[in-house]
């Protein structure tokens, strides 16, 4: 998809190229999606996107970017974007080095 469409935008455009599939093709996305419903139900997580296995799955350690960022974002100016905010640490998390 082009960078900078809206939304609805981006809707059309998917929805479009979901009716040009052929059946093979919509047959595999089916079949990905119906897995996905199983382990849902079953409460495996299985890498898919069911909102009930993500709740009981253990979440992973905060890297140190993570971490750093927690840290650093309180002395960020008040009022700044979160794109703005993550620009500026990740350009200050640059300049550490290793």
């Amino acid at each position: 998809l082009p960078v900078g469409l809206k939304v609805t935008e981006q809707a059309k455009l998917l929805g479009a190229q979901w009716k040009s599939l052929g059946e093979a093709d919509r047959a595999r996305f089916h079949s990905m999606a119906q897995k996905d419903k199983y382990a849902a139900a079953a409460g495996d997580d299985g890498g898919g996107s069911g909102s009930a296995g993500a709740a009981m799955k253990p979440k992973r350690p905060p890297s140190a970017y993570f971490l750093y960022c927690a840290d650093a974002r309180s002395s960020l100016p008040v009022g700044l974007k979160v794109t703005e905010q993550a620009k500026l640490l990740g350009a200050q998390w640059k300049s550490l080095g290793e």
